[in-house]
Protein backbone atom coordinates (compact mmCIF):
# COMPACT_ATOMS: atom_id res chain seq x y z
CA UNK A 1 0.00 0.00 0.00
CA UNK A 2 1.18 3.77 -0.67
CA UNK A 3 2.07 5.14 2.50
CA UNK A 4 1.60 8.94 2.19
CA UNK A 5 1.59 11.47 -0.71
CA UNK A 6 5.70 11.14 -0.82
CA UNK A 7 5.36 7.57 -1.95
CA UNK A 8 2.37 8.61 -4.50
CA UNK A 9 4.55 10.88 -6.24
CA UNK A 10 7.37 8.47 -5.96
CA UNK A 11 5.47 5.56 -7.78
CA UNK A 12 3.77 8.06 -10.38
CA UNK A 13 7.20 9.24 -11.25
CA UNK A 14 8.42 5.82 -12.16
CA UNK A 15 5.60 5.36 -14.08
CA UNK A 16 6.18 8.81 -15.89
CA UNK A 17 9.82 7.66 -16.17
CA UNK A 18 8.90 4.30 -18.26
CA UNK A 19 6.84 5.87 -20.20
CA UNK A 20 8.91 8.44 -21.69
CA UNK A 21 11.11 5.26 -22.27
CA UNK A 22 8.65 3.40 -23.80
CA UNK A 23 8.13 1.01 -21.39
CA UNK A 24 4.80 0.40 -21.23
CA UNK A 25 4.20 -2.95 -20.33
CA UNK A 26 6.52 -2.22 -17.12
CA UNK A 27 4.74 1.22 -16.55
CA UNK A 28 1.28 -0.78 -16.91
CA UNK A 29 2.63 -3.46 -13.94
CA UNK A 30 3.61 -1.12 -11.77
CA UNK A 31 0.48 0.77 -12.08
CA UNK A 32 -1.73 -2.79 -12.15
CA UNK A 33 0.22 -3.77 -8.73
CA UNK A 34 -1.00 -0.34 -7.37
CA UNK A 35 -4.72 -0.95 -8.31
CA UNK A 36 -4.52 -3.84 -6.39
CA UNK A 37 -4.41 -2.56 -3.26
CA UNK A 38 -5.62 0.85 -3.97
CA UNK A 39 -8.57 -0.44 -6.45
CA UNK A 40 -9.67 3.44 -6.40
CA UNK A 41 -7.49 5.49 -6.96
CA UNK A 42 -8.24 7.90 -8.90
CA UNK A 43 -4.55 9.17 -10.17
CA UNK A 44 -3.35 5.68 -10.86
CA UNK A 45 -6.38 4.33 -12.94
CA UNK A 46 -5.80 7.21 -15.53
CA UNK A 47 -2.24 6.72 -15.53
CA UNK A 48 -3.40 2.89 -16.34
CA UNK A 49 -5.39 4.41 -19.18
CA UNK A 50 -3.08 6.62 -20.80
CA UNK A 51 -0.47 3.77 -20.72
CA UNK A 52 -2.98 1.58 -22.50
CA UNK A 53 -3.88 4.01 -24.97
CA UNK A 54 -0.27 4.97 -25.33
CA UNK A 55 0.17 0.82 -25.86
CA UNK A 56 -2.87 1.05 -29.02
CA UNK A 57 -5.17 -0.41 -26.60
CA UNK A 58 -7.59 2.91 -26.72
CA UNK A 59 -10.44 0.71 -26.34
CA UNK A 60 -9.43 -1.07 -23.53
CA UNK A 61 -8.16 2.47 -21.86
CA UNK A 62 -11.81 4.31 -21.96
CA UNK A 63 -13.01 2.48 -19.03
CA UNK A 64 -10.02 3.15 -16.74
CA UNK A 65 -10.05 6.90 -17.74
CA UNK A 66 -14.13 7.14 -17.18
CA UNK A 67 -14.07 5.41 -13.69
CA UNK A 68 -11.08 7.86 -12.70
CA UNK A 69 -13.32 10.80 -13.69
CA UNK A 70 -16.60 9.19 -11.84
CA UNK A 71 -14.04 8.81 -8.64
CA UNK A 72 -12.86 12.68 -8.93
CA UNK A 73 -14.70 14.97 -11.22
CA UNK A 74 -12.49 17.59 -10.65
Amino acid sequence: MIQDDHDTARVKQHVHDLMQSRRFEEASAVVQNTLVREPDNADFLHLLGVVKDLQGFTAEAIPFIQKAIKLQPD
